[in-house]
């Protein structure tokens, strides 16, 4: 029987209008339940319960990085306090669930019929769900996202509706260029969703405020042999990063 949370977020996620311009996508609105979305901002851990994550883009000229994230596992949700071990964990389970995943890929059959001609009803994929935590000056450029990459979810964990300019922007390619669509308002409890392609062109612009999240990536299982090497590599540039951040 599914929880009054899981039946709240598929409602959402069912109702929300597919938008096609520039590429297939959903934004969402009152996506959690107001009492839960209060609890969720309430048990966001510390920073320092953050991991730092190096990607390029989010690197300050001094080597320190403007991203950091918080896997949903149980292993860093049991070092929490009970509250927030209890409202993220069922966060976890809802947001990370069979039923949301189903409900995701069904609204984007075309997109992922086209993708994978013939298996798109046998795709195997992984998905973990993880907070992010933004510092201000955070960016990431123009990018469709990995190849692994099926469909993307992010649910905007905005205190209020001060930064909109601060949500991902839909740009659309014309030769070496781009243009901008839109942009995906950061508005509390919202959130966008996407199928991954190769015109699934997105990124963020320099934000001016701390800016949190919850994401969600489903990605091909049969690639996870390739992707665990490249993390195990980033692991290790991480760790030198901190080595030499410490000695410096």
């Amino acid at each position: 029987m599914e929880s009054a949370l899981v039946a709240h977020l598929l409602g959402v996620v069912r109702s929300a209008p597919l938008r096609s311009a520039p590429f297939a996508h959903l934004y969402f609105e009152g996506v959690f339940p107001e009492d839960f979305y209060a609890a969720l901002l309430a048990a966001i851990p510390g920073p320092d319960r953050f991991e730092p994550l190096y990607h390029k883009d989010a690197l300050r000229p001094d080597g320190t990085t403007t991203r950091s994230t918080f896997t949903l596992e149980p292993r860093a949700l049991a070092a929490l306090p009970l509250p927030a071990r209890r409202t993220l964990d069922a966060c976890r389970e809802a947001v990370g669930g069979a039923a949301l995943r189903d409900a995701l890929l069904g609204r984007y059959e075309d997109v992922l019929r086209a993708r994978f001609p013939g298996e798109h009803h046998a795709l195997t994929l992984d998905g973990t769900v993880k907070l992010q935590r933004d510092e201000p000056g955070y960016r990431i450029g123009i990018h469709p996202d990995t190849s692994d990459k099926v469909v993307l979810l992010q649910l905007y964990l905005a205190p209020d509706d001060s930064h909109p300019e601060m949500g991902t922007a839909l740009y659309r390619r014309d030769g070496a260029d781009f243009a901008k669509v839109d942009t995906l308002p950061f508005r509390r409890n919202s959130g966008y969703s996407f199928a991954r392609t190769e015109e699934s062109w997105h990124g963020v612009e320099p934000t001016s405020a701390l800016r949190y999240s919850l994401t969600l990536n489903y990605r091909l299982r049969r690639q996870r042999l390739r992707r665990g090497v490249r993390k195990r590599l980033l692991r290790q540039v991480t760790r030198w990063m901190r080595r030499v951040l410490r000695a410096s």
